[in-house]
């Protein structure tokens, strides 16, 4: 059976098997936001234990990956390019999505928020750049993850795709945000993908001004 066919397989499962994988999506929210608790409760009674930024480093490596997929789709797409993995992503897009938000939040909780409310670090007036990256990214993806859903859809109209294009400065803030810490292969990823985004869209939009 060639690689094609098991795809296909594989896609047809979750397509019968959606709400399943989703519960396994919803289970995967649960488990954060209890991780989120505990780390809060361990930094409230002082406890500093070095796991903590650990988690909080794999989080946002996590994050970028979930972003990157997320925005994989839209970037082959614009270049007329389909196949059975891109449907499979664009299945549980939004979920991917929601999971990047959540991975991002508790990178920034863990790392930044939680040791200055509940850890007795101090409150920094004056960020440094790339945590000004960092901080915009999140709260600007914080408007995707209150409208991913269907009401949000109904309610919103026209705007909402308004609000769901900040994704394309968000690749860059992101990428900003991880260069002006280090260069690693984390930076080619998402600066990859930042790049790819702004080609994409630039490609997309000359090839419908050109049809037009």
């Amino acid at each position: 059976m060639s690689m094609e066919n098991l795809s296909q397989i594989f896609f047809n499962w979750n397509v019968r098997n959606k709400n399943i994988v989703i519960d396994v999506f919803k289970i995967g929210y649960l488990l954060i936001t209890t991780v989120l608790v505990l780390t809060a409760y361990l930094l409230s009674r002082h406890e500093r234990i070095i796991g903590i930024y650990a988690m909080g480093e794999l989080s946002g490596k996590i994050a970028i990956s979930f972003f990157c997929l997320t925005i994989l789709p839209g970037i082959l797409r614009r270049f007329s390019f389909r196949n059975v993995t891109i449907s499979l992503i664009m299945l549980y897009r939004r979920h991917l999505g929601i999971s990047t938000f959540a991975f991002a939040f508790y990178h920034y909780a863990a790392i930044r928020l939680f040791p200055i409310l509940f850890g007795g670090d101090p409150f920094i007036v004056w960020l440094p750049i790339f945590e000004v990256f960092g901080v915009f990214s999140l709260y600007t993806m914080a408007l995707l993850f209150f409208t991913s859903n269907v009401w949000s859809i109904q309610k919103l109209g026209k705007w909402w795709g308004r609000i769901h294009a900040l994704i394309y400065c968000i690749a860059w803030t992101i990428f900003g945000h991880v260069f002006l810490q280090e260069i690693s292969f984390w930076t080619i990823l998402i600066g990859s993908c930042a790049i790819l985004e702004t080609i994409s869209l630039i490609y997309f939009y000359s090839q419908k001004n050109t049809a037009t």
